[in-house]
């Protein structure tokens, strides 16, 4: 099981690459498209239905939202507090503690709490990646988000 320190690195990680993708959204020539902002929308939706999941809560978000580059960049802020927040209230043991949910399909889970956080940090990294081969199908060059390059560069504290 990885420690606090350990997920509140990879959260302020997440939360420095989505702002990184976003100004590159913001900086390419064309108009950022509809499927951009159709997974920058859904980057901010999952991460805010896993949070309600956890914290066993309703915000009401869809996980494909609409959602502008700087609705996103304020959106992702504040779940990354909230992330930062939960993992100061929890102690070690809770990692553990199964979470029941029903996904979007209707079908009951339950999945541990390390498990979902792994998911959400995950999850996003992947759409990133997909939001960078689109910057560079517009013609744009994609911004390097890797988190070695943000430890290497002092953009987010290490995890030692």
């Amino acid at each position: 099981m990885a420690s606090k320190t350990y997920y509140a690195v990879q959260f302020d990680y997440n939360l420095w690459a989505n702002q990184e993708i976003a100004e590159a959204l913001k900086r390419q020539e064309s108009a950022i498209s509809n499927r951009q902002k159709a997974i920058l929308g859904h980057i901010l939706g999952a991460e805010q239905l896993w949070l309600d999941r956890l914290q066993a809560s309703s915000s009401g978000i869809m996980v494909w939202p609409e959602v502008t580059i700087n609705g996103f960049l304020e959106s992702v802020r504040r779940l990354n507090l909230a992330y930062l927040s939960l993992l100061d209230e929890i102690d070690a043991e809770e990692f553990s503690r199964p979470v029941a949910y029903v996904n979007s399909e209707g079908i009951p889970w339950a999945n541990r709490v390390e498990e979902i956080l792994i998911h959400v940090l995950l999850h996003s990294s992947y759409h990133r990646g997909q939001l960078a081969l689109l910057i560079r199908d517009e013609g744009g060059t994609p911004v390097l988000t890797d988190f070695i390059h943000a430890v290497r560069t002092g953009l987010i504290d290490d995890i030692g």
